[in-house]
């Protein structure tokens, strides 16, 4: 399988590990390579193109769990060895 998996209508190369989750280093260009690495084909996977480009589908699912979930306040009992995050009801976003 290659190019011609996506070569149909709607589809799209859906990344596995987000470009934005890589782009760090310890300078700008580190930086940089670290994102472009991201565009590798085997870092891609084929969605259809509105299942991945939408922010009310998977996009927005994403920013949600990797970026908005983090500020959700903590939750942890005695019988807990571990914390959890309690997503907070009615978030604006």
């Amino acid at each position: 399988m290659g190019e011609e998996l996506y070569a149909a209508a709607h589809t799209d190369r859906g990344h596995l590990t987000r470009f934005k989750d890589l782009s760090w280093g310890l300078s700008k260009d580190e930086a940089v390579v670290a994102t472009n690495d991201s565009f590798h084909f085997t870092n891609c996977a084929l969605q259809l193109d509105g299942f991945n480009e939408g922010k009310e589908r998977w996009q927005g699912l994403e920013q949600f769990l990797l970026e908005q979930l983090g500020s959700d306040p903590s939750y942890r009992n005695p019988a807990m060895s571990y914390t959890a995050r309690i997503p907070l009801a009615g978030s604006s976003s």
